[in-house]
């Protein structure tokens, strides 16, 4: 049986997928297999993908139909005891699978991800994305607290098969299916962050980040309300919490801010520095509580080895 299935959801990742797979192949740890699941491309994705001619490579094709989607498609086909997810733009360092595979000699573990260095479109280094996990279940089980990036993640297949993957109806709202998955791994085992930098995770102006922030604002509210309610028996749909869901002065400037922060850092990462500093200086007058110590934890003093994924 394969150990590990490692699953990379693709569309019109031409830009990028190539140096994702080959990130994933200089792994030290070679027990694995890829599974490409391309979304409907239109753009030179798969034959890029058909390029690395691999026995542990093979390709899903299927209608556009999202990342979650993807995802699922992915680990349905995966024949491994663990789940590896890589988006398309992404890259991981040569011995990420060796060192996370580690952390699960404890069997109350059921997800382990990592720190990674957020990088440009151009490969270069910006900060570093993720904090610990320690002491902070409850939070990230409420939903409130997402400590890593998904292209860090490993999963216990059999935890993932009994959730039913990830939530595509609320990928549909915005993309937080990954908060989601999480908060649902975090009420009933452990979630780990490997306190190093073992990938890089890409930030684009094409990334949905970008493309979908504020819709992502409001559905990550909606999964923290919706988990509440389950808690108590009931459910909560989209349509019904949208409709009674109100933001506030402090949840506009708090979104407004997030956004320029990160828009800043796109910014500086392409040599704009100008205008990039000019927007973390305007994010941290908005709310200083938020972009203060997420500039002191990134920038100042990151908790990783700032290390070379080796792929050019």
């Amino acid at each position: 049986m394969t150990k590990v299935s490692v699953v990379v959801p693709a569309f019109n990742g031409d830009r990028f997928v190539g140096e994702a797979l080959a990130s994933v192949f200089a792994q030290t740890y070679r027990d694995f297999e890829v599974i490409v699941v391309d979304d409907g491309s239109t753009d030179e994705t798969i034959r890029l993908v058909r390029a690395f001619e691999c026995s542990q490579l093979s390709i899903i094709q299927q209608a556009n139909s999202g990342t979650a989607a993807a995802r699922n498609t992915g680990f349905r086909a995966a024949k491994g005891a663990y789940i590896a997810f890589l988006d398309q733009d992404d890259l991981w360092h040569p011995d990420k699978l060796e060192r996370q595979l580690a952390a699960f000699s404890n069997d109350e573990v059921g997800l382990v991800g990592t720190l990674m260095d957020y990088i440009g479109p151009s490969g270069k280094r910006i900060a570093i994305s993720g904090e610990s996990s320690e002491g902070r279940m409850s939070d990230i089980a409420a939903g409130r607290f997402m400590p890593f990036p998904p292209s860090s993640m490993i999963i216990r297949a059999e935890i993932l098969r009994a959730l039913g993957g990830f939530d595509e109806e609320l990928y549909r709202v915005a993309p937080v299916d990954d908060l989601d998955l999480v908060a649902r791994v975090a009420a009933t085992h452990l979630v780990l962050t490997l306190p190093e930098s073992l990938g890089s995770y890409r930030v684009h102006e094409s990334a949905e980040t970008f493309t979908k922030f504020y819709q992502m604002q409001d559905a990550t509210r909606f999964v923290q309300a919706r988990i509440g309610s389950r808690k108590t028996g009931e459910d909560l749909d989209w349509d019904q919490w949208k409709t009674s869901a109100r933001s506030t002065k402090f949840s506009r400037k708090h979104d407004l801010a997030n956004y320029l922060y990160r828009r800043g850092g796109l910014r500086i990462a392409n040599g704009d520095w100008l205008r990039g500093v000019g927007s973390v200086g305007f994010a941290t007058l908005l709310d200083p509580r938020y972009t203060l110590p997420r500039f002191g934890r990134q920038f100042l003093f990151p908790r990783a080895r700032n290390r070379k994924s080796g792929i050019k």
